[in-house]
């Protein structure tokens, strides 16, 4: 990030309040590199304040200081431009699948660590991205409603803009685990010039339930028939993107109606067969896996014997 040792130490003040089992950071995951005169970016991407990695039921709060315009500059009303240096960026870290919210709040008598204390008239607001950027150079502002053009490996998720008047802003998602960056700052109304503000921000996590494959009636069958209708349901089926059959390296998708399922499993060979349901989720990966064994009787016709005299 361009920016002078004076604005590095300001805007990289941070207070860990409470971090749950959450691992907290004031440190850029791929530290950023400036040439030593003229401090224009060398390589590093996005600079980040602070890293924060969580997993599973989760917690962290920090403080900070941000400009008053800097997630969105009043002297670009027809853009949807922020201050990338008067912003902080976080890096957040998702171990596990996890229902995340997000709540930036005003706060008061937040230290500039100098002696003195930030505003408290902050309008917060920040954008969430997905991915971490942290190679080439970065500019003076960046997209707080889209892609951002210089920091290409973020992907645009979502964004919470102050209405003008609110103290506290917050977004629940439920998102894969992964890598994510927030820009957070302030969208002041105002148009005189206001000082650096405080804020608190808290991130709490909670685990995404998988979705579960039920099977009626157990998981193993007999019959006479050369097919056999299997059905069952599924948890948390909002989790689950589809259901495979897999039987002797056949392999059919089954539609899920609701949280209900039912399949038709034909071609069953004399003896044991061996089925394989499996569950994928909304992640792409296999969230629930069942083995059911179908065994087929087939009466044996004896040849006809005749005995005489």
């Amino acid at each position: 990030m361009k920016k002078t040792s004076l604005i590095t130490g300001l805007f990289s003040l941070f207070t860990l309040a409470t971090a749950g089992a959450a691992t907290i950071s004031p440190t850029d995951p791929s530290p950023n590199a400036y040439a030593p005169v003229t401090f224009e970016p060398l390589d590093g991407g996005v600079g980040y304040a602070w890293t924060v990695s969580m997993s599973g039921k989760d917690y962290a709060s920090v403080e900070g200081l941000v400009g008053a315009w800097s997630w969105d500059e009043d002297s670009f009303p027809e853009t949807a431009k922020g201050w990338t240096h008067t912003s902080n960026w976080i890096a957040l870290k998702l171990h596990k699948a996890s229902k995340v919210t997000i709540r930036l709040f005003r706060k008061l008598n937040v230290s500039d660590g100098q002696g003195g204390v930030g505003g408290n008239i902050l309008f917060p607001a920040f954008t969430v991205y997905q991915n971490w950027d942290g190679d080439g150079g970065d500019d003076h502002t960046y997209n707080n409603k889209g892609n951002v053009v210089w920091a290409e490996d973020l992907a645009y998720l979502t964004h919470v803009e102050n209405n003008g008047t609110a103290t506290s802003v917050d977004v629940t998602l439920e998102l894969p685990a992964g890598t994510y960056s927030l820009a957070v700052g302030g969208n002041s109304p105002s148009t005189n010039r206001e000082p650096f503000q405080g804020y608190g921000l808290d991130i709490v996590t909670q685990p995404v339930e998988a979705p579960a494959l039920e099977i009626k009636g157990g998981s193993r069958f007999t019959t006479s028939e050369p097919s056999h209708r299997l059905s069952g349901s599924v948890a948390n089926a909002d989790k689950a993107r589809s259901l495979q059959v897999v039987l002797g390296g056949r392999s059919k998708t089954v539609r899920i109606n609701g949280d209900s399922w039912s399949a038709e499993i034909d071609k069953l060979e004399s003896g044991r067969n061996v089925v394989w349901l499996k569950l994928e989720g909304t992640d792409g990966k296999v969230a629930d896996r069942k083995r059911v064994v179908i065994h087929r009787r087939v009466r044996v016709v004896l040849p006809l014997s005749v005995s005489g005299s």
